[in-house]
């Protein structure tokens, strides 16, 4: 834990690595950290989320449930807002990729427990490139809420 409060995964990343270890095609990058960028992959990412969950007052949680009723995290850390952002693998043009899209995340959904585990899914803030990224699929991840 650090002094905004949360762990930052010690992980780095490529979308190559990813798919040598069939890992979904998702990168998480904070560029906005005193000591520089952090990248990680899902497994990463949802280790921090887990911890945080854990941790009182750390993830920022909207009062209300969704329709669904799951908890909406709008935010991680002390500003309470996602600075963390979302890249995944663009689609090919002339046999090359665009740049990668960095997408911000708009929150956290958190499914109701089910056997010591919640079903997370991020949701996206539209970028107007998001036709460009390859693989659009929702980017989900369980977390323990038991040792």
């Amino acid at each position: 834990m650090d002094a905004m409060r949360y762990r930052r995964p010690p992980v780095t990343a490529s979308f190559e690595d990813l798919r040598r270890r069939r890992l979904p095609q998702v990168l998480f990058v904070h560029p906005f950290l005193p000591e520089g960028v952090t990248v990680c992959d899902i497994s990463g990412f949802a280790e921090m989320i887990e911890e945080a969950y854990r941790t009182p007052f750390t993830l920022h949680m909207a009062m209300e449930l969704d329709e669904d009723g799951n908890e909406r995290c709008m935010g991680i850390g002390n500003n309470g807002m996602w600075e963390w952002m979302v890249t995944r693998p663009t689609k090919l043009r002339n046999g090359e990729r665009y740049t990668s899209v960095l997408q911000g995340i708009s929150q956290i959904l958190i499914a109701p427990e089910i056997d010591g585990q919640r079903l997370c899914t991020v949701e996206v803030t539209p970028t107007g490139e998001d036709h460009l990224i390859a693989g659009r699929r929702p980017i989900i991840f369980a977390i323990r809420t038991r040792l």
